[in-house]
């Protein structure tokens, strides 16, 4: 059961808290991130005292002290289901921490603990640590974002040494130095379960980047390293480099955003000219030039084991792109490769397209933000009429007008395109779509920030008559309005491909058109319509003395901007918790900004209610990622 940002008050917690322990037959998965204090979290921890199938509880974002974590680690200790605990971005602390920590030496199921974000110190994390030495259960630690330092660190190494079960251990943004990273050094050197470490976004330096490479010459289990942002060289990268050529277990190595010139970079691709394990590198965001780009594409030419590369946000311009694809068109193991942000230009897009034209692995290629034009997206559309490989390609914001849509018409294997944020315009949508018309694999297409117009949508709903693979389209930001918006309701009405939820638009006055798309749906009562119930809602609201001037003039403005207004309005009665529908008031206004946001959700309610009615597939109503409508 997921509530997760529905607004859950106080009274609510408590209600839910006991019919937690009605229905604790069926109920394996709890997810409440819906700020609840303190007094309400209790309420719930008491459904997990006596809950009898309960195995994931997540309540992150809520305003919990410590004092909500000691009942909680009351209940954890007698209850006997529960392997996955999130009570992440609360204000636990150390007391909080220490409270969890008693429960853990007793724990005889939980498996995941995630307390990031928590205001947890050192005293904290020694708390922790000593929890986890007699612990046999715990194999996932996530303490990130919280106030370590090398002290917290060193205490959570001490238990390395002798712990028999953890295998993920995340301590980013903790203020650990290379003191820190020292005695995790020491640890790692006689662990024989840890298989991925973030130590992300800390205060290594090549120092500490040195002592982990030699404990990775030793190591025989860690799989997963991410020393990102730690303000390492050139020397820190050839200290990793070292160890690589030894290290026998090692998949994946993360070193982004820190300060590594081409000679860093040249140290790694040294390595991975002999090394035989790692398969991901991310060195994105350091200081590479095309020198650096060549020295890891010589490496591309031997490696045989490496499938992703990330070398975007670094300035390997088109020598460098040109040097890299030289490598694809002997490489057989690269999968995946992001030179977005490097400013490889059309030069280096048509370079990659001459290489994607023999190159038989890579499958996904990211060049956004490279200013590749229409001359680069050309050379791309030629390269995809042959290509049997590649299934993802990301070319946003690269000042594309129209070019290169024929190669859909051609193109077997591309399933997922993002060209959004260039300048398509109608003439550009209306190419992809007369290509959409015979393509048979592409199921998603971002074409959002593309100065379509009316026209451009007009065109792609017609396509959407008859195409019939495509499931996910984001028109977002465009200038469709509200005639682009009805075309595309139209096509809904036929096509039972496409998620209709995934369809995103411009402004909020397209909303109540594809709204209608969906008919007449059905609220609590199959008998209301609800287009009236808004009606009756509206007309209640602005006769009620909370009814604002703005609310009011956009009654008395147009239709379109009464529709915008039915949705406001619903979006708000919908919550039972809107103090509009239970008080008739607003009592400030940070309550009436979050009332208000909650309206922009009406349209997905609307289309998963349809869903429903219609006996739909409605996992991919409610996304989770935030869309910029």
């Amino acid at each position: 059961l997921h509530v997760y940002l529905d607004h859950i008050d106080n009274e609510d917690a408590n209600v839910f808290g006991d019919a937690s322990d009605e229905i604790q037959a069926a109920l394996h998965q709890l997810n409440t991130g819906n700020r609840i204090s303190a007094i309400e979290a209790i309420s719930l921890t008491n459904a997990v005292r006596v809950n009898g199938t309960l195995s994931q509880l997540s309540v992150p974002n809520n305003k919990p002290s410590h004092a909500a974590a000691e009942p909680l680690t009351d209940a954890r200790k007698v209850n006997g289901t529960l392997r996955q605990l999130n009570v992440s971005n609360n204000n636990l602390s150390d007391v909080g921490a220490e409270a969890l920590a008693d429960a853990l030496k007793v724990s005889g199921t939980l498996a995941q603990l995630n307390i990031s974000w928590s205001g947890i110190g050192h005293a904290g994390a020694e708390a922790l640590a000593d929890a986890l030495k007699v612990n046999r259960t715990l194999t996932q630690l996530n303490v990130s974002n919280n106030n370590l330092s090398d002290v917290g660190a060193e205490a959570l190494a001490d238990t390395l040494k002798v712990s028999g079960t953890l295998t993920q251990l995340n301590i980013s943004w903790n203020g650990i130095g290379h003191a820190g990273a020292e005695a995790l050094t020491d640890a790692l050197k006689v662990n024989r379960t840890l298989s991925q470490l973030n130590v992300s976004n800390n205060n290594l330096s090549d120092a500490g980047a040195a002592a982990l490479a030699d404990a990775l010459k030793v190591n025989r289990t860690l799989c997963q390293l991410n020393v990102s942002n730690n303000n390492l060289s050139d020397a820190g990268a050839a200290a990793l480099a070292d160890a690589l050529k030894v290290n026998r277990t090692l998949s994946q190595l993360n070193v982004s955003n820190n300060n590594l010139s081409d000679a860093g970079a040249a140290a790694l691709a040294d390595a991975l000219k002999v090394n035989r394990t790692l398969t991901q590198l991310d060195i994105s965001n350091n200081k590479l030039s095309p020198a650096g780009a060549e020295a890891l594409a010589d490496a591309l030419k031997v490696n045989g084991t490496l499938t992703q590369l990330n070398i975007s946000w670094n300035g390997i311009c088109h020598a460098g792109a040109e040097t890299l694809a030289d490598a694809l068109k002997v490489n057989r193991t690269l999968t995946q490769l992001n030179i977005s942000w490097s400013g490889i230009g059309h030069a280096g897009a048509e370079a990659l397209a001459d290489a994607l034209k023999v190159n038989r692995t890579l499958t996904q290629l990211n060049i956004s933000w490279n200013g590749i034009c229409d001359d680069g997206a050309e050379a791309l559309a030629d390269a995809l009429k042959v290509n049997r490989t590649l299934t993802q390609l990301n070319i946003s914001w690269n000042g594309i007008c129209h070019a290169g849509a024929e190669a859909l018409k051609v193109n077997v294997t591309l399933t997922q395109l993002n060209v959004s944020n260039n300048k398509l315009s109608h003439a550009g949508a209306e190419a992809l779509a007369d290509a959409l018309k015979v393509n048979r694999t592409l199921t998603k297409l971002n074409i959002s920030w593309n100065e379509i117009c009316q026209a451009g949508a007009e065109s792609l709903a017609d396509t959407l008559k008859v195409n019939r693979t495509l499931s996910e389209l984001d028109v977002s930001s465009n200038a469709i309005w509200n005639a682009g918006a009805e075309a595309l309701a139209d096509a809904l009405k036929n096509n039972k491909s496409i998620s209709i939820n995934r369809i995103t638009y411009t402004n909020e006055e397209t909303y109540p058109i594809i709204a209608r798309s969906c008919t007449t749906y059905p609220l609590e009562d199959e008998t209301i319509d609800g287009v009236r119930t808004i009606d009756s809602i509206l007309n209640n609201y602005l006769a009620s003395k909370v009814a604002t001037d703005h609310d009011k003039r956009l009654y008395s403005s147009n239709q379109d901007s009464i529709d915008d207004l039915y949705i406001q309005l619903m979006g708000r009665s919908l919550s039972k918790t809107s103090k509009l529908h239970k008080n008739n008031e607003l009592s400030s206004l940070e309550n009436l900004l979050e009332e208000r946001s909650r309206s922009v959700l009406w349209p997905r309610i609307c289309f998963f209610a349809q869903a429903e009615r219609q006996g739909s597939n409605t996992k991919r109503c409610f996304p989770y990622e935030h869309e910029r409508n």
